[in-house]
């Protein structure tokens, strides 16, 4: 096999191309394909997943600024949607954490007079 192809849209389609050179050297492979002596292995509904991938946990912590260049690539494309949806849920936070640091102030003070 000497290249693959692995599309998901429109639809799945994995291809390969099959070389069968009898000189494996760079001149030989190059030879077999200036001649199209070359088999194209087309498999449409893919070959199964082999490995199961773990979490990297460096993903989990760069994931919020993946987020934010989408968003920001977005709006610069045309879509204002996400920009505003991406503010409304930073305000949201900052709006619940401002109550929360509020109300155990507000707790602390009522236990000190008591």
């Amino acid at each position: 096999m000497i290249t693959g192809t692995d599309m998901h849209s429109p639809t799945d389609v994995h291809s390969w191309t099959g070389i069968n050179a009898d000189n494996i050297t760079k001149e030989g492979i190059i030879a077999e394909l200036v001649d199209h002596n070359t088999t194209i292995i087309y498999d449409s509904e893919g070959v199964k997943e082999k490995g199961v991938s773990k979490t990297n946990p460096w993903n989990v912590v760069l994931r919020p600024f993946y987020d934010i260049g989408g968003i920001i690539s977005d709006y610069f494309t045309g879509s204002e949607v996400g920009l505003v949806v991406f503010f409304s849920y930073y305000f949201a936070i900052f709006i619940l954490v401002e109550a929360s640091i509020l109300g155990v102030k507000k707790i602390e003070e009522k236990r000190k007079k008591e």
